[in-house]
Parts: C-alpha cells; sequence; structure tokens
C-alpha cells in the first residue's frame, strides 16, 4: 500500500533543500536546515555573545531547537530562504554554482564545510 499522505514540514525540511541567500541574491552551498543552522549558531555564539556563560545558555537553547526552530533562526537572523529543491530553483542554484544538482555529493560537501568549520 502506497502512503499517499502529504509530508509534514518537519519530514520536508529533513531532506535536501536549496538555501537561497537574501543579502547577496545567490545560494548557499549547505543543503540542509541543519547544515546552514550549524553554521550559523556557531558564528551567533562567536560573534555575539561575550561570555562564556552566554554561550552555553545559547548552545543549550540551541539543542533544544525542533527543525523547524532551526529554520526559523536561519530565515529571521540571517537572511536565507530555505525552500524545496524545484525544477526552477535546481536550475537557479546550479547556474549559480556552475555545477550539477547531485544530492548526494552535496550530502558530502555539506559533511565536510562543517568538519572545516569544527562542528
Amino acid at each position: 500500500m502506497v502512503d499517499k499522505r502529504k509530508p509534514s514540514l518537519e519530514e520536508r525540511l529533513k531532506g535536501p533543500l536549496i538555501i537561497c541567500d537574501l543579502q547577496t541574491n545567490g545560494f548557499s552551498h549547505f543543503t540542509t536546515v541543519e547544515g546552514i543552522f550549524d553554521m550559523c549558531s556557531a558564528d551567533f555564539t562567536r560573534s555575539v555573545l561575550v561570555t562564556n556563560d552566554e554561550i552555553k545558555e545559547w548552545e543549550e537553547e540551541f539543542a533544544s531547537y525542533s527543525i523547524i526552530d532551526k529554520k526559523n533562526f536561519v530565515e529571521v537572523f540571517y537572511d536565507y530562504k530555505i525552500v524545496e529543491p524545484t525544477s526552477e530553483v535546481i536550475k537557479e542554484w546550479e547556474t549559480y554554482h556552475d555545477e550539477s544538482w547531485e544530492i548526494e555529493r552535496y550530502f558530502r560537501k555539506q559533511s565536510e564545510l562543517n568538519m572545516e568549520m569544527g562542528m
């Protein structure tokens, strides 16, 4: 039997997505909410917070975030728009990066970027 229900927002946010950078009108190399959130939350704790207690408090707060909370944080505080990879958006992404959209490749790239950032 085929499951015909529409995936929930939480389920859709766990898959590969296209992340538009609203400041540059470009696209991030990140392709998951988790990846872009990890980068943004690390940036937030390094650049906004001043004491170790504040950092610890926010890290604990971030650990409690749902996938929707993470999406909202990235979109509100970091001017990204997270969109599902439609044919049209994939073409724009490919043109911007001069690469083809290959999901498995970008999961590996995501992992490499996280490792470079010490996450």
